[in-house]
């Protein structure tokens, strides 16, 4: 069941819609369209003499999410129907958050139309918002770290000395394997933030399960900067379709570095369940701190 409709405007001004409590906005939901999973455009090519038809490709279509709102005099009609003009500005990016029992998604979209039926006995409005991602994600990101901590010891305990350090409170490991558990329902991208301490030299990212690789040659991205990578780089790669990229920042400065990826680079998509990663470097592992985030997509509420 949803309980809520967090909207935020495109500068930042955010309205909260109780499903059960509509006078605390002047607005009672009628209907929301549109939440569920989007229609998919399925391409087939007609064989003569045979039945059927060949499977070509297929793609999910844009999301059209449409309220449909009656409003409530707080403090008149006209108040509420003019809040809509803040709310749901023509053109405009807004983000729509859903809050139900078991999910917490939100999606991006630009206001299509606001129509508002002035002269009727029970005033309302009808207000489209398409959605060019089709999927709706979950609001918090999660991270895996390939570098850890390490705890030593636990409370109490006793250093024995008071001028010599004799006992470890963490020891720093470098992981280069990890997993992590992909609940969403379609796949999707990842970002991945490379942090480099020290001298490194070709930096290969994989996904174990598709037997997918990223490929950093260190020598082209000398050639484009000026030196290979060392301490006080980032790395910074989006795999999500629509958004791949990696850049570079160093002392300040993003620089694309696209062409510095082997040819045909394989850009890593999660598969619902578990997705294993692993980092290699033929230099330099040591220096070398690697995080995964990313955002649960899912095709509805």
């Amino acid at each position: 069941m949803i309980k809520e409709i967090k909207l935020t405007n495109y500068i930042n001004e955010e309205k909260t819609l109780y499903l059960n409590q509509p006078e605390s906005s002047g607005f009672a939901i009628e209907k929301i369209d549109g939440l569920g999973p989007v229609k998919a455009n399925v391409i087939t090519t007609n064989i003569a003499n045979l039945d059927g038809a060949i499977f070509n490709s297929a793609h999910a279509n844009y999301r059209n999410v449409v309220f449909s709102i009656y409003f409530i005099g707080i403090p008149s009609i006209e108040d509420a129907r003019m809040s809509t003009y803040r709310w749901f500005p023509l053109k405009q990016k807004i983000k729509i958050r859903v809050k139900t029992d078991s999910r917490e998604c939100e999606c991006i979209g630009y206001v299509e139309s606001n129509e508002p039926n002035i002269f009727s006995k029970k005033e309302k409005t009808t207000i489209s918002i398409i959605c060019p991602d089709p999927y709706l994600y979950s609001v918090t990101e999660k991270e895996v770290k390939f570098s850890a901590t390490t705890p030593l010891f636990e409370f109490p305990f006793s250093n024995e000395s008071a001028n010599e350090p004799l006992i470890k409170f963490a020891e720093y490991q470098s992981k280069k394997r990890e997993s992590l558990e992909y609940e969403g329902d379609f796949e999707t991208g990842i970002n991945i933030n490379i942090n480099i301490t020290g001298p490194v030299t070709d930096i290969t990212i994989y996904h174990i399960n598709t037997s997918k690789s990223l490929k950093i040659d260190s020598a082209k991205l000398a050639s484009l900067t000026g030196s290979g990578l060392d301490n006080g780089d980032n790395i910074y790669i989006n795999t999500k379709n629509g958004e791949k990229s990696i850049y570079l920042l160093r002392n300040g400065d993003y620089t694309n570095i696209l062409n510095c990826l082997d040819k045909n680079p394989e850009w890593f998509q999660l598969q619902k369940g578990n997705n294993e990663f692993a980092f290699a470097a033929v230099s330099g592992e040591e220096f070398i701190e690697l995080n995964i985030s990313y955002k649960d997509a899912y095709e509805g509420v």
